[in-house]
């Protein structure tokens, strides 16, 4: 009797024991992202996003990024009348991952790295601040040795499963995937002093 009365006293308990009080917060349409990168898979689509801060105001920094985007390699700013003061798009053609400045280099990652990459690019611009959107990720003319024809695919063809919901976990992906979100990260920053320096 005393063995019954005792288990039905720790019930409360144990069943209290089990609740989860964390609140977890998903974005609408976010399915899976890479911890500590820009690169989202939304709507099964892959494509990086960085807000990027400045001390600059709305106008100094559209001008700021005006002379600073024709220093990035292989971008290239649409035609004028697509743009307006403080919204840029642009447009990523044949772009090579610098893997080799990432440590080990090529160890470890996906064949895609070898391929350059196209993508359209939208710069939104706010005071002290300016958000880089990098869309419609291709590989261009990928190929392996077993295939003949060169495609140009999505990357998310490459790093995704369940038909395009989530991103691969294995260490071949995320690291790929690193390196793809640095070198992307490093090209469009702004504050980058490696590429322009007011005193030069």
């Amino acid at each position: 009797m005393k063995r019954l009365l005792f288990l039905l006293f720790l019930l409360p308990f144990s069943s209290f024991a089990q609740n989860d009080t964390v609140n977890t917060y998903v974005f609408p349409g976010i399915q899976d992202s890479i911890a500590g990168t820009s690169l989202i898979l939304k709507n099964n689509v892959l494509f990086f996003q960085k807000v990027y801060s400045s001390a600059l105001n709305k106008d100094g920094l559209a001008n700021a990024l005006r002379s600073f985007l024709p220093t990035v390699n292989s971008f290239e700013l649409s035609d004028v009348t697509n743009q307006t003061t403080y919204q840029l798009k642009g447009k990523i053609s044949n772009y090579f991952v610098n893997y080799r400045k990432y440590g080990d280099g090529n160890s470890g990652v996906s064949n895609l790295i070898y391929f350059p990459l196209n993508a359209d690019v939208l710069i939104q611009i706010k005071d002290g601040k300016y958000r880089v959107t990098i869309s419609n990720l291709i590989v261009q003319q990928y190929y392996e040795s077993s295939i003949i024809n060169k495609d140009n695919t999505a990357l998310e063809s490459f790093i995704t499963k369940n038909d395009r919901s989530k991103i691969q976990k294995n260490n071949k992906s995320i690291k790929t995937l690193r390196y793809i979100d640095n070198e992307l990260n490093f090209a469009f920053d702004l504050n980058s002093t490696a590429k322009i320096t007011d005193n030069f």
